[in-house]
């Protein structure tokens, strides 16, 4: 374990001592969040013009807004405003975005032959592996936390039971996602020695995840021929629930709310345990280079 936290302290410590990269990282998250999330104006979108307004009867005109507030919050799944939807699924996103660079440092420490050193000392090739992850991970859960705090700050909206417990679910979810994904990314990273091949593949599979989950768009708004895809991308489950601990709370006594959280959770939870198992047999080929 000392030999664990000292190599995962020695990558969060590099982390620390770059703002630039923390600024980097959570800079596309934010970019979505202000540009996109603030200008996009969905209720814009479905009101009806009042010239038009003003043509129907007025039992009619008087039902219009109800209608078009049900019609809204149907579209959102319940969310009240697209910034807060937005905002959510964003956290899930800058975890994937930060995951994505847990391999890099292998490639770095590679060719600077750090790794070398690494690899003719008694350090088990586990917890190298290891290190890499779990500094990952930490990086992970810091923006985050950030993005929360600043989504909050511009206007994100969070239901009244919010609190300590939801907060704590919201963390474990994140953390799933964050083990899941670093995992796979680091042992995607064992065998490679190129650091442009190493940014590709991120930039590569990062869009891909990004677009075919519900961080940007309700999930059942997705073309029929991408649902299965999204589906079973980490990143819908994780905005799900998360939307689930931040909107409503956790008020797990509506019906069909509980069984959609423990899915969500549980999906997370095999997928994380596949890409460890993954990354950990990936450690025996880290020790034949």
């Amino acid at each position: 374990m000392s030999k664990l936290w000292a190599l995962t302290l020695r990558d969060v410590k590099k982390w620390m001592r770059n703002p630039f990269m923390i600024l980097l990282m959570i800079g596309q998250p934010l970019a979505w969040l202000i540009l996109f999330g603030k200008s996009f104006n969905f209720k814009g979108i479905i009101n009806i013009p009042p010239e038009i307004l003003s043509q129907l009867p007025a039992s009619v005109r008087d039902l219009v807004p109800t209608f078009l507030e049900q019609r809204f919050n149907q579209y959102l799944e319940g969310i009240p405003d697209y910034f807060t939807f937005l905002a959510i699924g964003m956290l899930s996103v800058s975890v994937l975005f930060t995951s994505s660079f847990s391999g890099v440092s292998i490639v770095q420490d590679r060719r600077l032959g750090f790794l070398d050193k690494l690899l003719v000392s008694p350090v088990p090739r586990i917890t190298i592996i290891g290190a890499k992850v779990l500094s990952s991970v930490v990086r992970s859960l810091v923006q985050a936390a950030l993005l929360f705090i600043i989504a909050l700050a511009l206007g994100m909206h969070i239901g009244t039971s919010f609190g300590v417990f939801q907060l704590l679910g919201m963390t474990i979810v994140l953390f799933l996602l964050s083990l899941g994904l670093s995992a796979g990314y680091v042992a995607a990273s064992i065998t490679s020695e190129s650091f442009e091949t190493r940014v590709i593949l991120g930039n590569l599979l990062n869009m891909p995840l990004m677009f075919t989950s519900n961080a940007l768009y309700p999930l059942k708004q997705i073309p029929d021929w991408l649902q299965p895809i999204a589906a079973v991308n980490p990143i819908s489950h994780s905005a799900d629930a998360i939307r689930q601990l931040i909107v409503t709370g956790g008020e797990f006594t509506s019906p069909g709310i509980l069984d959609r959280f423990a899915i969500d959770l549980g999906y997370l939870g095999v997928f994380t345990t596949i890409t460890l198992i993954i990354c950990l047999l990936s450690a025996k080929r880290l020790a034949k280079n």
